[in-house]
């Protein structure tokens, strides 16, 4: 099951036009360390904290990944055409 779910979400993510494709500075570490503190928390059994903790990681990785949309952008960086 958990295959299935992180195969739909790496189609979403590769399908949105703001993926970059690209492997930023410290991506694979930054992952480890968002792993690391979800295992932690479930294996402390503290479901609150296993919660905060995967939400925060598919926040991180999707944005360490993805391209500013144009609400976040500052206006220097808006395309004007």
């Amino acid at each position: 099951m958990a295959e299935n779910i992180a195969r739909t979400l790496i189609a979403h993510a590769v399908s949105s036009e703001r993926y970059t494709g690209q492997d930023p500075a410290r991506a694979f570490e930054l992952t480890l360390e968002e792993h690391t503190r979800i295992v932690e928390a479930i294996s402390a059994g503290d479901r609150e904290a296993a919660r905060i903790a995967m939400s925060e990681h598919i926040l991180s990785s999707w944005q360490r990944r993805r391209l500013p949309s144009a609400k976040k952008r500052a206006p220097h960086q808006t395309n004007r055409n």
